[in-house]
This record gives structure tokens, C-alpha cells and sequence, in this order.
């Protein structure tokens, strides 16, 4: 062990940038275990375990690259919110670079929607899911609650959506209902509460004014200008 000189307390603060205080009180350190002369590390003065306490099989974090397995590199991108094309392109940068473990898959985000197809269809231009707690499931949400969901109801003159909406914001939009076919009408409107059996649910509606017209059946008037009804 070596006392703290001067110059030890400048060789510390021109590597660390931080300046070796307290050094006038007696609970801070005033030795030092000594210098390492070799390019091995070892001490060029014996140290023995009396000297200090020390874990000798202690291994500083590795310089070889952390490499992406397939559930790692879905994480990321679903962090990222990439696109399919964003998400390939992603993963194949990183595999360019050797950055994936042998046989995560590049191209399988081509076919991503195809795990969920299965739980939608199709009537008279309307994509829905008529089942969606055998959705939210699959999605990785098995303890399903009416209550704590919402769905927000949204129309224009290019498209209808239906979308489930979490009342703590821990898991993310699912959308259930979607158009580019149907106007805006109250049957429309009504086909698709139907077909995704909304009064099992029950759920909160979130809509706009125009939307409360629909659904409580007063499309006779201009609805362009709720309040005149």
C-alpha cells in the first residue's frame, strides 16, 4: 500500500476529471494499492489479501457486440414502431453488421398480420373482429376486462374505425373496425356495433358530435351541424 501524494492526486483528476477530496478527513481513503507497470495489469508491487478486499475473478463487460436474437429484435421494433419496410430494412442492416444470432429471421415482418388475420373478416367492405377477447389473447392479453377498455368511433367521407382504446394506456390502440368502402350512415354505423357483439361489452363510446347523432339515430338532419338537431 502507498500513501496519497501530490501527484497522485493530480494523476487522478487529469484521468477521471474529478478532484480527490476529503483527503483532510479521516474517514476518506489516504492509501493507495500502487501502479500497474505491465501491459498484463499486474501490480509492480505484491499485494496480498490483507492489503484490501478485492474480487479477483472479477471481468469487466466484454468488448465482443451483444448480438439481437428473434424475440430481442421484435422488442426493438415494436419500441421503434417501425413499419414492415422499416423493420427489414432494420434487420438487415443489423445482419450485414453480424449483429444477429444465427437463425433470427430477416424478411419474417413481410407476413407479420398474417398471425391475426385468422381472427378477422370481411362483410360488405367492412374488415372486423367479431371475436375480441380470442384477439387480446393473442396479442398477449389474457385477462381480458370489458371495463377496462374503450372504443373510440371515428367516420369521415373516406373511411369508418372502430378502435379499442385502454383506460391505463398500458398496452397500446387495437384497432377491431375498418372501412373505406362505407358512408357515413347510422346503418353502417350500426352494422358494425353487431358485428363485434358490442352489447356483450358494453364499452365507453368515445365519439364526436356528429358521431352521437349516429348512434342514437338522428341522421334525418344535417349533421354536419349537430347542435341545430
Amino acid at each position: 500500500m502507498q500513501n496519497i501524494t501530490e501527484f497522485v492526486n493530480r494523476a487522478y483528476h487529469a484521468y477521471f476529471k474529478v478532484k480527490l477530496g476529503d483527503q483532510d478527513k479521516s474517514w476518506a481513503p489516504h492509501k493507495f494499492l500502487g501502479f500497474y507497470d505491465d501491459e498484463d495489469g499486474a501490480n509492480s508491487e505484491e499485494v496480498n489479501d490483507h492489503d484490501c478486499e478485492y474480487d479477483v475473478d472479477f471481468q469487466g463487460p466484454s468488448s465482443e457486440p451483444s448480438l439481437f436474437n428473434q424475440e430481442e429484435l421484435n422488442d426493438l421494433i415494436r419500441d421503434l414502431d417501425l413499419s414492415k419496410e422499416s423493420s427489414e430494412l432494420l434487420a438487415s442492416r443489423l445482419k450485414e453488421n453480424n449483429l444477429l444470432h444465427q437463425g433470427t429471421k430477416v424478411t419474417i415482418y413481410r407476413y407479420r398480420e398474417q398471425e391475426f388475420q385468422q381472427y378477422f373478416c370481411e362483410k360488405n367492405g367492412l374488415v372486423v373482429c367479431p371475436n375480441i377477447e380470442d384477439l387480446l389473447l393473442a396479442m398477449g392479453i389474457p385477462n381480458y376486462n370489458p371495463s377496462d377498455w374503450r372504443l373510440f368511433i371515428e367516420s369521415s367521407k373516406r373511411s369508418l374505425k372502430c378502435v379499442l382504446l385502454h383506460n391505463g394506456n398500458i398496452f397500446g390502440s387495437i384497432p377491431i373496425g375498418y372501412s373505406v368502402k362505407l358512408k357515413e350512415e347510422y346503418n353502417n354505423v350500426k352494422e358494425i356495433l353487431e358485428i363485434i357483439n358490442y352489447s356483450a361489452h358494453d364499452w365507453v363510446i368515445c365519439v364526436d358530435l356528429k358521431m352521437v347523432d349516429f348512434l342514437l339515430g338522428q341522421q334525418s338532419g344535417f349533421t354536419k351541424y349537430p347542435c341545430f338537431l
